[in-house]
């Protein structure tokens, strides 16, 4: 979803049992915050799914792309969010283009991230450091690891959140405030 110049929505679970999920919110640079908004529908049977040459690590490709497998969704900046299951003690590289910035969020298992064998559990973040972009080696502890890794060019611009609101200045803040108060979205 691109929310843009303003989208009112609702998210309900799909089931009425056990749910996971993640919510991720990037912001756009300045000169795309007013745009129209965007609805892109994909169904978990048509997210790609991509496999290692060795066949152990398994990573479904929601943006951008992973072993020559390129995501169903388009996004208006270029970004990187893969899910990534690797089974026990495999090792893996994936491919981070090298003027992004990103992170690993670690779902099941543990494993270690990069140059550096950063040590990741369930619930850890691991940031990416400045040079770990190009190529990005993980390993899997001994029950496997799921993680998903998300990763895109930073937009260095200055960020002002409120509620569901995040624009570039208090001043426009204030306006998307007053907007939707006005019913403008």
């Amino acid at each position: 979803m691109l929310a843009g110049s303003g989208l009112q929505h609702s998210e309900m679970p799909a089931t009425d049992g056990p749910n996971v999920g993640l919510q991720l919110w990037l912001t756009l640079p300045a000169a795309d915050k007013m745009r129209p908004p965007d609805y892109q529908e994909v169904s978990a049977e048509s997210i790609p799914t991509a496999t290692s040459p060795d066949g152990a690590t398994r990573v479904r490709v929601l943006a951008g792309d992973a072993y020559g497998v390129t995501a169903a969704v388009i996004t208006t900046s270029p970004i990187l969010y893969l899910d990534v299951d690797m089974d026990a003690d495999a090792t893996a590289t994936l491919p981070v283009p090298g003027d992004y910035a990103g992170f690993a969020y670690v779902l099941r298992g543990t494993g270690t991230f990069g140059v550096n064998g950063i040590a990741g559990e369930h619930g850890s973040c691991c940031l990416l450091a400045d040079g770990e972009t190009g190529a990005l080696s993980i390993t899997a502890g001994p029950q496997g690891l799921r993680f998903v890794l998300v990763a895109g060019t930073p937009v260095r611009e200055p960020i002002y959140k409120h509620g569901p609101f995040v624009m570039n200045s208090r001043e426009e803040l204030l306006q998307a405030f007053k907007d939707y108060r006005n019913g403008l979205f």
